[in-house]
């Protein structure tokens, strides 16, 4: 689709974009035989330019060892395999899938706390409405045991003034009767 690696590297998106970008922009900026800067080659270029050339004739060669880091597998060296297009867009496609996956991952876990939170805001919902229930109950049966008190005490109290008065007559009837 007529994008470089340069252009493929800078459309990607991984932790070391900034380390490959760098690393392809020198050697496409590194000097052939005669002195002369290589300008950046288009993809057609670039395959026309590998499958012309003998590795050894090339100056430097960008080379990816798949058993390391990105950011330490890109080197320069004379003679090794040369990085073509279809490798490059390889290793991004490998690259977004990686992405997307920790992304899924991602997502998943955000998800599942997001459900574990909202079930957890539920059973609280439930509690505190349970509580609040109980806790009307428990005033509404407090307040009508102290208006109970109350009117009991009324009732004794007038009980005690009549018990009194009662004594109070006994007692003058006593003395009369003497």
């Amino acid at each position: 689709d007529g994008n470089t690696p340069l252009d493929l590297a800078k459309e990607a998106d991984h932790d070391e974009k900034n380390e490959v970008i760098q690393a392809l922009e020198r050697w496409f900026d590194t000097k052939n035989f005669d002195g002369e800067s290589t300008p950046i080659p288009s993809p057609t270029e670039s395959i026309k330019k590998n499958t012309s050339q003998n590795v050894a004739e090339s100056p430097s060669v960008l080379t990816i060892d798949s058993s390391r880091s990105i950011s330490d597998d890109i080197s320069y060296t004379r003679g090794s395999d040369v990085m073509t297009i279809s490798r490059l867009r390889e290793e991004l496609s490998k690259l977004r899938s990686n992405q997307r996956k920790r992304e899924q991952e991602w997502e998943e876990k955000y998800d599942q706390t997001v459900a574990e939170t909202e079930s957890k805001c539920n059973n609280l919902e439930k509690t505190l409405g349970s509580t609040t229930t109980s806790l009307k109950e428990a005033t509404d049966k407090v307040q009508l045991l102290e208006s109970m008190i109350e009117s009991k005490d009324a009732d004794l109290k007038e009980k005690e003034d009549a018990i009194a008065e009662k004594d109070s007559r006994n007692q003058d009837l006593t003395r009369e009767a003497k």
